[in-house]
């Protein structure tokens, strides 16, 4: 199967290349006209496979009209426009996505019917659903598919569930009251309580209305169960600096936000965070790790109130080798999990995961639920590229101002200082977007501080839940 191209789903085809350079036609380049970035000439949002047969005309501008042309200029590698005042051919453009190769196809494939090649190639139990979502009508990617004496050969992303390592999913699907036996196994699986868990309470079911702002949100899902111990669930897909003093400030948050001025300590119940990792967090091979607070040589416990687990998904098939048995397993692969076939295959092993996956997919034809994770994916896709311009034009301008020294002491100084200076301007915009107009002390705080922490601070702001959180680290 082909591969799933990301983030978040903006991609050059090679529809067009009138000057030998890559160029489209003005005013109709993709994403360059949102970013001014060159490499993002050419760029559209890649959306899921819907209803592809009756989707046409096809590319995001229409010029494509039947279905065979559309695959055509998939299988083809890009698009040789011969006649007409754009002229060019888009299969040698240097910004086409060197993903996009040339395949080889018949005419059979291309008289292949659409539905029963998705339904071979999704190998799916629930072909109904699979029929809804066959195409679009931007750019589709395609990939190859053999089955019996039909294939079909397209650049297609095969996936059409949503991922639910995008935390807007992951609290979607795990928030919901209908999916309470879900979170309830999850938890059992990473716990392994001496009593099963057999009920809870979702205490934040709902969005947060800046879920898919790209100042960020905290989409983690927090529960109380029937003894009153408190949970906090989160899934982070990429490092952020001071992950471990986040991890600490949401349990002491959580734990301290028990009981009021003048209430009995004694009332405080034992509070558990559990992070899901899609990255290595530490040298150790674990894959699921508990911290605990200990005596450092007898390794006496202090309290069972502090609990923090961390699951690192790069790790599962370590864990695997280690403790094939272990039921946090299974949940590792569903979220690890990076096609349908492999979701299907854990459906068909497990009832957990059957449940799970159903879930998954009836989230997925959700337009609603849709929409929130391209609008997620979006901002943080943004985010990120707006602190890489920052640094890239804070680089420019600390290299004019050091050459305007004169002197290559002068030169590697004010660069230097130049760069610094605008990433404190940057840091200090995204302050104030996110939590509103900040105080001069924080300001000051930026202004003294050195390169590497003003880029340290910048990278934590979007996860950040204050604006104190970004400087304890």
């Amino acid at each position: 199967m082909g591969h799933v191209m990301g983030p978040p789903g903006y991609y050059n085809i090679g529809l067009y290349n009138t000057d030998g350079a890559g160029a489209y036609p003005s005013g109709n380049r993709g994403l360059l006209e949102a970013t001014s970035v060159s490499g993002d000439m050419g760029k559209f949002r890649t959306p899921p496979l819907r209803n592809v047969e009756y989707s046409g005309p096809y590319m995001h501008d229409g010029t494509v009209a039947t279905l065979r042309e559309a695959i055509l200029v998939h299988t083809e590698g890009g698009r040789n426009v011969e006649v007409g005042e754009h002229l060019g051919d888009g299969r040698a453009s240097p910004l086409k996505d060197a993903r996009l190769q040339a395949l080889a196809i018949n005419e059979a494939d291309l008289q292949a019917p659409v539905p029963k090649f998705w339904r071979n190639a999704a190998r799916s139990r629930r072909s109904d659903l699979a029929d809804s979502r066959c195409t679009t009508r931007s750019p589709n990617h395609y990939s190859l598919a053999r089955q019996g004496a039909t294939m079909l050969k397209v650049a297609l992303a095969m996936r059409q569930t949503l991922d639910p390592k995008l935390d807007v999913v992951f609290k979607l699907l795990f928030a919901d009251e209908r999916n309470k036996a879900l979170l309830i196994s999850l938890l059992n699986a990473v716990l392994r309580p001496p009593s099963p868990i057999l009920d809870l309470v979702v205490l934040n079911p709902e969005l947060p209305k800046e879920a898919t702002d790209e100042r960020g949100a905290v989409l983690d899902v927090r529960a109380r169960l029937a003894d009153g111990t408190q949970i906090d669930l989160e899934l982070q897909a990429r490092h952020h600096p001071g992950l471990r003093e986040r991890e600490l400030f949401y349990w002491a948050r959580m734990y301290t936000t028990q009981i009021g001025r003048g209430d009995n300590y004694l009332e405080l119940k034992p509070t558990i965070c559990i992070f899901i990792l899609n990255f290595s967090d530490s040298d150790s091979p674990r894959f699921h790790s508990i911290f605990r607070v200990l005596e450092i040589h007898d390794h006496r416990e202090f309290s069972r109130d502090l609990e923090i687990h961390t699951l690192e998904l790069p790790k599962l098939e370590e864990e695997a080798a280690h403790d094939p048995e272990s039921p946090v397993l299974k949940w590792g692969r569903f979220f690890r999990a990076t096609t349908d076939e492999e979701l299907e295959k854990l459906a068909m092993a497990d009832p957990d995961m059957n449940a799970a996956k159903q879930a998954l997919d009836r989230l997925s034809a959700d337009p609603k639920a849709q929409q929130l994770a391209e609008d997620r994916e979006l901002a943080i896709w943004n985010y990120k590229r707006t602190v890489q311009l920052a640094e890239q034009q804070a680089e420019a301008r600390g290299k004019a101002e050091g050459e305007a020294r004169g002197k290559a002491e002068g030169k590697a100084e004010g660069k230097a200082e130049g760069k610094a200076e605008a990433l404190r301007d940057v840091l200090a915009k995204l302050l104030t977007l996110k939590f509103g107009k900040i105080s001069e002390e924080v300001r000051d705080r930026i202004q003294s501080a050195n390169e590497a922490e003003v880029l340290r601070w910048t990278e934590g702001v979007l996860s950040a839940p204050s604006v104190d959180s970004i400087f304890q680290n």
